[in-house]
C-alpha cells in the first residue's frame, strides 16, 4: 500500500509515521505502546473522581442544601469546599460524562409548591368562566355593559 493512502487511512502526518516505523524496527510491538507523557499531572486525581461519582449520586438535601438537584457549579462549589480541588463548572461536567453521567439544564418550575386542590379548583372555576362568557355582551372593568359605537365593540 503506498505512504499516501497509509497516512489518509490513518488521518496521521508523514512524521508520525516515520516515528512508528523506528519504534517498530527498534522495539517491534512494545516500541508502539503509549510512553508516559510529559506536562502538568491531571488536577483531577482518581480520589476526586471518586468523590465526585459518589456526591453526584446522593440528595443535595441529605448534605443539608435546599435544593434537590446538582448543577455543575453548585457540584463544583461543593467539591472545592470538601476536597480543596478547585475545577470548573465545565470542567465538573466534562469528567461527569467521562463517567457516563448527562447533565440536563434545570427546567425552573413551581409545580412542586403547588397545592393540587387549589390548582384542581382554579381549573373548574377557570372552565366555568370561559363557558360563561360566550354569547354575552363585553363588559367594562365596573362590570356594566359597553355601549354600542365605541371603539371596543365588535
Amino acid at each position: 500500500m503506498p505512504t499516501r493512502k497509509v497516512l489518509e487511512a490513518l488521518s496521521i502526518s508523514r512524521r508520525t509515521l516515520l516515528n512508528w516505523k523506528q519504534r517498530w524496527l527498534k522495539e517491534k510491538v512494545f516500541g508502539l505502546e503509549d510512553k508516559p507523557h510529559t506536562g502538568r499531572p491531571p488536577v483531577a486525581s482518581p480520589k476526586y473522581i471518586r468523590a465526585m461519582v459518589r456526591t453526584v449520586r446522593v440528595d443535595p438535601r441529605s448534605l443539608g442544601f435546599a435544593f434537590t438537584r446538582w448543577t455543575a457549579p453548585r457540584l463544583a462549589e461543593y467539591l472545592a469546599r470538601t476536597t480543596g480541588v478547585r475545577l470548573t463548572a465545565n470542567w465538573v461536567s466534562e469528567l461527569l460524562r467521562t463517567q457516563g453521567f448527562v447533565w440536563r439544564k434545570t427546567k425552573r418550575t413551581i409545580r412542586n409548591l403547588q397545592d393540587p386542590k387549589a390548582k384542581e379548583r382554579a381549573q373548574k372555576r377557570l372552565q366555568r368562566l370561559k363557558k360563561g362568557s360566550r354569547g354575552k355582551a363585553p363588559t367594562t372593568n365596573s362590570g356594566s355593559p359597553m355601549e354600542s359605537g365605541s371603539i371596543f365593540s365588535p
